[in-house]
């Protein structure tokens, strides 16, 4: 039996260890910032020394590029291949060691060296797709100059913008370093939550009835279906189920998902021990006030368009070919109308018999049911 106490120590347990991930996913996307921002600099140099453009010039300066984007290649590969390990080690951790806070030490888990050579592998070629569309992008920035139509110094500030580097009074990043950031971020959460999954399912062999739980990150950044997943608790080695579309996925993160609900995921795979079962914190109130504020945008966005919209009696008017509106204008204190979901729309007194078959015919055509 769980004691209080071993229980406490278990959620300490799982959130120094998420802390310890959340710190190496900052540090890895900061790194990425400055490798690019050295990129940026040493390009600026080599533009600098150009006064004209002449032919060998330009190929002296497009192959000294060549070998700045292989190396910041190399050093973005060899960055996210330490930033991988460490995901991984730290997604068996936090299942391993808050299970040894409560001295279950005896359990055994499997390595997988295969699996983390399939993660780095994926990450490499990923990085090699933003060295590919740097080199493209970059060189159609040297020839638009060669041919007169911008300067060296407007290159470069063009160059820059494909960079895509935060500037002082913002930290959001765009074209390569988002990419940039979106591989780091996708793929150390992968990790971290693939070994987590693994972790959990050799724990279910020897832990009878074993769960796992979906814990979103909360922000506003997050998506609305992976909010909506927070709590969601299934069995270690089933689905959890994400989405409208029902989409089943192992652990946030996982390939067999869409891109849609894949791509920059932050949510995690939480290990839940059927003795100490389902543990409240903070987040879920903080998840649950960012629902509700969500729903309430949705609501004033609704109401806003409804009301741009203008009544209901005037939306149905618009709707309506000329000649029909007409006879409405003429009959319309005869007619009571009803719209597809049962709701009035225009309610008159007298017999809707009196309204000509073509009118009542399009009401009926266009959804509307009559009484």
């Amino acid at each position: 039996m769980v004691t209080p106490a071993e229980k406490w120590a278990y959620v300490r347990k799982l959130q120094e260890i998420e802390r310890r991930f959340g710190k190496l996913e900052s540090d890895t996307l900061r790194r990425s910032i400055e490798l690019l921002r050295d990129f940026r600099n040493r390009v600026a140099g080599h533009m600098s020394e150009l006064t004209d453009f002449e032919q060998w010039r330009i190929h002296e300066l497009q192959a000294n590029l060549d070998g700045l984007i292989a190396q910041y290649e190399g050093q973005l590969q060899g960055m996210t291949a330490n930033s991988i390990r460490a995901s991984v080690n730290l997604g068996r951790a936090v299942v391993a060691e808050p299970l040894a806070s409560i001295g279950l030490t005896n359990i055994f888990f499997r390595s997988s060296p295969a699996q983390i050579n399939v993660l780095l592998d994926f990450s490499a070629d990923l990085i090699r797709g933003i060295g590919h569309d740097m080199r493209k992008r970059i060189n159609n920035q040297i020839r638009i100059s060669a041919l007169g139509e911008k300067s060296s110094f407007q290159a470069m500030k063009d160059i820059t913008t494909i960079l895509g580097l935060p500037d002082k009074s913002s930290e959001v990043v765009k074209g390569i370093a988002y990419e940039a950031e979106r591989i780091l971020r996708t793929e150390t959460n992968r990790a971290y939550n693939l070994a987590s999954f693994s972790q959990q399912r050799d724990l279910a062999e020897q832990v009878p009835g074993l769960l796992k739980m979906w814990m979103a990150t909360g922000d506003n950044r997050t998506r609305d279906s992976h909010l909506e997943a927070h709590g969601q608790i299934v069995l270690a080695t089933e689905p959890f189920i994400i989405g409208k579309d029902k989409v089943e996925m192992m652990f946030p993160g996982d390939p067999a998902g869409t891109p849609e609900e894949t791509i920059n995921c932050r949510c995690r795979p939480v290990t839940v021990i059927p003795e100490i079962g389902r543990i409240r914190t903070p987040l879920d109130v903080k998840i649950e006030k960012e629902l509700a504020r969500r729903a309430e945008l949705k609501k004033a966005k609704a109401a806003k368009k409804a009301a741009k919209a203008g009544s209901p009696k005037d939306v149905l008017m618009a709707r309506l070919e000329p000649d029909v509106r007409q006879s409405l204008n003429r009959y319309g204190d005869s007619l009571v109308v009803y719209d597809s979901d049962g709701d009035l729309v225009l309610t008159y007194a007298k017999e809707l018999s009196l309204v000509p078959d073509k009118v009542v015919n399009q009401l009926l055509e266009d959804g509307y049911t009559k009484s």
